[in-house]
């Protein structure tokens, strides 16, 4: 019998595949989620597919409707305008607490994380850019020191990336390059639109 704390992260396993499944684009926009097929197929209980579908609501990945079960999200280009307004604002203020926090060897390590950018665009796949990037930016959501912070622009952030992903992402790494020349000025002026100027570039179709 499984104990209360294997449950749970059995929940977050199978929440972290269907996830994964959502951003390679093998669950399309829209699509149903059946429970009992999930189940099958992962080798799991309806019960916890349930809950990391649950899980996965507040990410804005996932969308139940009473009676007819969960679907893919569908989100409007208005929707994912909003979710890149929060996620400047937010990151703005990350980036801000994370450069007073940060040390010499704290941005040596951010810098080793956008060459890895770097070569994931020399290599030309895609999914490696995307994970590249993103391991980049959670970096310095976990230097902010805020949990409450990571926790919502990872949310707001989500379907940025799954609906978007790296085709709208850019071609090289010099919007986080100029990120992290900011914060090493301690700039704040600089870190807000270096922040904001990345961001936008990275998805322009949704810019205002």
């Amino acid at each position: 019998m499984r104990t209360a704390s294997a449950e749970e992260s059995l929940k977050f396993e199978v929440a972290h595949k269907i996830r994964s499944s959502i951003f390679s684009g093998e669950f399309k926009r829209g699509q149903p989620l059946r429970e009992l097929a999930l189940a099958k197929e992962l080798l799991v209980s309806q019960a916890v597919v349930r809950e990391a579908l649950t899980h996965l609501e507040p990410m804005g990945l996932v969308r139940r409707v009473p009676n007819k079960g969960s679907f893919v999200t569908d989100p409007t280009k208005e929707e994912m305008r909003d979710r890149l307004r929060m996620r400047i604002l937010i990151e703005e203020i990350i980036c801000l607490d994370a450069s007073a926090r940060m040390a010499g060897p704290d941005f040596d390590e951010a810098q080793a994380l956008v060459n890895a950018i770097d070569e994931a665009v020399k290599s030309g796949e895609p999914d490696a850019v995307l994970r590249a990037d993103n391991a980049f930016h959670v970096y310095l959501w976990q230097k902010s020191g805020s949990p409450v912070l990571c926790r919502t622009v990872e949310h707001v952030s989500a379907p940025l990336y799954a609906f978007f992903g790296v085709a709208e992402n850019g071609k090289s790494a010099s919007g986080e390059r100029a990120i992290l020349v900011a914060m090493q000025s301690r700039d704040e002026a600089g870190i807000r639109q270096a922040v904001r100027n990345h961001l936008e570039n990275s998805f322009p179709s949704l810019k205002a």
